[in-house]
């Protein structure tokens, strides 16, 4: 039924791209130690991507073994963070790049996330954000990944919850557009 929702929307027009998806839930038979980074980063099965975080405020710990980033920050010396973002569209077996960046499909959708990327920077940064990569291979165990890389630079006073709020959901997530989708999703799952 979902599925058939997204479609119809789809061939309405009112969105590009729906992701649609649906929840896991998992009850843990032991305690997690909040600051698991070293017991998840020392697992064989984490790739040299993978990132962990812990947010003391809320008591919660995201744990990610995906190549895809949402945003990493720098602070740079001039006092400003330098924002950037990592979408991914696009997905083959290694040794099939050629294919994939030659798939117009694929590029259409990078280029469609790239430029909603840019679109939640430029909020940040008054219209400031660049294209840093455009179509970039991302070799990862067993598969070639394309991806783009958006960047800004934003005050140190910027909060983080201002940064969340700008950025999350990301786009290649959820869909483009993005506030549309967002709307869809809610709705649908």
């Amino acid at each position: 039924k979902s599925y058939k929702q997204v479609q119809f929307h789809l061939h309405e027009g009112n969105a590009y791209q729906i992701n649609l998806t649906f929840p896991f839930d998992f009850d843990l038979k032991t305690t997690v130690d909040p600051n698991c980074y070293n017991t998840f980063m020392g697992n064989s099965n984490a790739a040299s991507f993978a990132q962990s975080i812990y947010w003391p405020k809320q008591n919660i710990t995201f744990l990610s073994n995906s190549p895809e980033t949402l945003f990493s920050a720098r602070l740079k010396q001039n006092g400003q963070w330098r924002i950037s973002s990592k979408p991914i569209k696009g997905t083959a077996n290694s040794g099939e790049w050629e294919k994939l960046k030659d798939s117009k499909k694929d590029q259409a959708e990078l280029l469609m996330i790239t430029d909603l990327v840019k679109n939640d920077l430029n909020f940040l940064s008054d219209g400031n954000a660049v294209v840093d990569h455009l179509k970039e291979r991302l070799d990862v165990p067993g598969l070639v990944h394309q991806y783009s890389e958006v960047s800004t630079q934003i005050p140190g006073s910027t909060s983080v919850g201002k940064l969340m709020r700008s950025l999350f959901p990301g786009g290649s997530i959820t869909g483009a557009p993005k506030k549309r989708v967002c709307e869809l999703i809610d709705e649908i799952e």
